[in-house]
């Protein structure tokens, strides 16, 4: 019995090692892609069965684009990767296959006779010129054209019947030419359009309906097992045609102070290769960047040159020059019931499938669902996240710069959301509003989101002229300027409105501004700038306004006012 163990455990090891020659190339498919804002890490695996010795694992249909020294591989089992590399096998290209040979005398025929009429025509172009000199010198000659003081009646007589003879002969000749100029092009074009099928027809036969052989790239994982085993070889790498950026989803509803922000990602790939029911990871660091410190050199401080500026400006003037794709098949649903609509559960969003973790260096997004993105270099949507955020919403109003109400959402709380600086799309009361700019970039605690322009708001600032004025005591002129801002709140609710205007500043000691009215503004005397904060009942209008002065010197005139 003991004997038979062992004969049989020697069989298997021998079908096991021949098993390990002949499987050792495998198709490397994309299993999972990591996502850069720009570049992607590719991975693939395969499991392997391994000889006794040094096995070569090859994944085959890997991207042309891989960055060699970004090349990894792993795996598991009982054995020592030695070596991974990658190279591409170029196939030798098909036999040409030479044309017959009246196809080929019958191309230099063609070509010897286009030669010919090319030579034709370029004698009647000469001889069409030779004419037309000739016929230029008949009518500039001085005596046809009655200029010498010898001109006598019956001279004059016998030129103009010389010329008029003359003439009629160089026009006889020059039709004659152009008939047979039209001619021989006409032939020109019929032995062109000869000579071009019968090239396409000598091509098609050397290349016998062959396409040009395409290189296969490849990845070599050289690996040492010390007996015959089984186990599973990972490779990954990194190419930098890919990318996302991001993009988001705002709906906002009037009758609650939730704001719904959708997080998506835009995909583009253009790596040569397919990402099939792939699982993403979408990650907002950008590797393949220097990784060394830079260092701080002096900085040397200059007198400055307007003239050399103003030079390099002209100089450099003078030399200026998307579909959600998911992989309906990646999702096994199993066995598929009928189900009463009613008694359905809701469905579930790409974004449900999705979870968010912080490392050192960036935020990365694992999408647990999987993609097709194929390397069309298109953009592909995929929703990573989707959170309800406590907002209050105000609006706000600029008058000098637009005469329109904006409802702003304030957000606090906003740094643990993990966003990238994005477009995003608006939505309130289930209506598309517009589009805005979502910057978490910036140092205050609180996040603004601008929601659009609230139609329900009208605004109207106007300079009043009857008490725009000027007056001029001795050596000094005093300007006196108001501003009125008319506002109506055309909605059946009320509204709280923010309101900024501004009096300009002096950077002039001759120029002299005092704020003389603000009905009530917060006011800002190092900007200039004027708040005010209004509460407008349903169908309310209300009026506000400010005055300032300005007092300069009589003989001066001011601008900006």
């Amino acid at each position: 019995m003991k004997t038979y163990s062992v004969i049989l455990n020697t069989f298997l090891l021998i079908a096991l090692t021949i098993n390990a020659k002949s499987a050792n190339t495998f198709k490397a498919k994309v299993e999972k892609a990591t996502v850069y804002l720009n570049g992607a890490q590719l991975f693939s695996s395969h499991d392997v069965v391994l000889a006794q010795g040094v096995n070569d694992i090859i994944f085959e249909g890997v991207s042309p684009l891989l960055q060699a020294p970004s090349l990894q591989a792993s795996g598991k089992g009982s054995f020592t990767i030695m070596e991974v590399k990658f190279d591409a096998i170029y196939p030798e290209a098909a036999a040409i296959v030479k044309p017959s040979t009246k196809k080929l005398k019958a191309l230099q025929l063609v070509g010897d006779s286009i030669m010919e009429i090319q030579l034709q025509l370029d004698e009647i172009t000469d001889k069409m010129a030779a004419l037309q000199t000739e016929k230029n010198i008949l009518l500039g000659n001085r005596l046809i054209k009655g200029e010498t003081k010898r001109d006598t009646l019956n001279l004059f007589k016998d030129a103009m019947d010389y010329l008029r003879t003359r003439l009629n002969n160089l026009n006889a000749e020059t039709y004659k030419l152009r008939r047979e100029q039209n001619s021989r092009s006409q032939l020109m074009t019929d032995l062109l359009e000869r000579q071009s099928n019968l090239n396409a027809i000598i091509n098609q036969v050397e290349n016998n309906g062959a396409t040009t052989p395409q290189a296969t790239y490849r990845i070599i994982v050289s690996v040492l097992a010390d007996q015959a085993t089984a186990g599973s070889i990972s490779v990954n790498y990194f190419v930098a045609q890919a990318g996302w950026t991001p993009e988001y989803d705002l709906r906002a509803d009037n009758n609650t102070n939730k704001l719904q922000l959708t997080h998506k990602a835009r995909i583009t790939q253009n790596t040569g290769i397919d990402w099939n029911n792939a699982l993403l990871t979408l990650a907002t660091g950008t590797p393949m960047q220097s990784t060394i410190k830079p260092d701080l050199a002096p900085a040397y401080l200059s007198f400055y040159n307007a003239y050399q500026k103003e030079q390099k400006k002209r100089t450099l003037e003078k030399n200026a020059p998307q579909t959600l794709s998911f992989d309906e098949s990646s999702c096994s649903t199993g066995n598929v019931k009928n189900l009463d609509i009613d008694d359905a559960k809701d469905a579930t969003f790409s974004f449900d499938w999705t979870s968010v973790s912080d490392n050192i260096l960036n935020t990365e997004y694992d999408v647990r669902l999987r993609y097709t993105i194929p390397a069309d270099g298109k953009q592909h949507l995929v929703a990573i996240q989707t959170k309800d955020l406590k907002t209050n919403y105000n609006l706000s109003s600029v008058p000098k710069m637009d005469a329109s109400a904006y409802l702003l959402a304030k957000i606090t709380g906003w740094e643990d959301l993990n966003l990238i600086p994005g477009n995003s799309r608006i939505y309130f009361d289930g209506s598309y509003i517009g589009e805005s700019y979502i910057d978490p970039n910036t140092t205050n605690d609180t996040l603004v989101l601008s929601m659009g322009r609230d139609k329900g708001i009208v605004i109207n600032r106007k300079k009043l002229k009857d008490k725009t004025k000027e007056k001029v005591l001795l050596e000094e002129k005093t300007i006196t300027v108001t501003y009125e801002i008319m506002i109506k709140n055309t909605k059946s609710v009320a509204a709280e409105l923010h309101i900024d205007d501004q009096i300009p500043l002096s950077s002039n000691p001759g120029i002299v501004v005092k704020l003389a009215d603000s009905s009530k503004a917060k006011y800002n005397e190092e900007t200039g700038k004027l708040e005010w904060d209004i509460n407008l009942k349903p169908k309310e209008s209300r009026k506000i306004s400010f005055t300032y002065e300005v007092k300069i010197p009589k003989d001066k005139i001011i601008a900006g006012l």
